[in-house]
């Protein structure tokens, strides 16, 4: 089997200094260079409170994100306005929430795009943000569907922004939706079937997929591969080395799928393979 491939990251760095982790970006992964997500820098660049900018209800108090339902049906009202109207710009992530993005794409205005290959890019899941969120009773929003849609809804919309915004430079690109609560799926304390999760991401990444982009899903833990495999419009999927027994199941899986081309990495500290 002949072993190549580019590297690139997952998104979040420990860095507080934007240039700083970019300086680093671009000497590690050149060829795939990505936007890097701060949470030293400020709570807001969290990976559930950095998407949360203009989402219905959600606030901020004590330097930590919660949901009010005093005028839900208010924002909702003003929330799909904005959807309808296909308004990608009032989604758009601001400095006060993603500062490395709009220094990465300063980065890029300077950049040798020539010998880059992709721009990497990343939205948090529904599924992951709705369960990280709890209702005024405690209850996780992710029991909410009308509420789980508008999360759906909103993220998707951060994404489209994001592609909007890198367009510009003419490359290729790869969208990762991390969904780490994904890890859960199976548990009796999870409030998903497979039903749920191939339709939803199925509905999240179908306006996202074109011949420009590339999908893929991020779960930093273990869950039901074939879940993710039954998604039509995943071209990736990440694993982590030490997960064997799942890589050899997922190499099972791909070889008896016609959902191709699915690339299989596996990631290292210190090297990333694509099968």
């Amino acid at each position: 089997m002949k072993i190549k491939g580019l590297a690139t990251g997952i998104g979040s760095l420990p860095h507080e200094d934007a240039q700083k982790a970019l300086d680093l970006i671009f000497k590690s992964a050149p060829n795939i260079p990505f936007w890097p997500q701060l949470p030293q820098r400020d709570i807001r660049e969290g990976m559930i409170a950095q998407f949360s900018e203009n989402l219905p209800c959600l606030r901020f108090k004590d330097k930590s994100l919660y949901f009010d339902s005093k005028d839900q049906e208010k924002e909702l009202e003003k929330f799909y306005e904005r959807i309808i109207a296909e308004d990608t710009d009032y989604f758009k992530i601001s400095d006060n929430f993603a500062k490395g993005l709009s220094e990465f794409y300063r980065r890029l205005e300077s950049a040798e795009l020539n010998k880059i290959d992709f721009i990497k890019i990343q939205v948090t899941g529904p599924f992951t943000f709705g369960a990280a969120i709890n209702d005024q009773a405690g209850k996780a929003l992710l029991y909410d569907k009308v509420l789980m849609q508008a999360i759906l809804k909103g993220l998707n919309m951060k994404a489209l922004w994001q592609i909007k915004y890198f367009k510009t430079f003419g490359k290729k690109m790869i969208l990762f939706v991390d969904e780490p609560y994904l890890g859960c799926f199976g548990s009796a304390y999870t409030p998903l079937n497979r039903e749920d999760v191939v339709a939803g991401l199925t509905e999240f990444t179908q306006n996202l997929k074109s011949e420009d982009t590339l999908l893929g899903i991020h779960c930093c833990g273990n869950t039901d591969w074939s879940v993710i495999i039954d998604i039509k419009n995943i071209d990736i999927i990440v694993l982590k080395e030490r997960d064997i027994d799942i890589k050899i199941i997922l190499k099972g899986m791909i070889s008896d799928t016609d959902k191709s081309p699915l690339k299989v990495s596996v990631i290292s500290e210190k090297r990333m393979w694509s099968y």
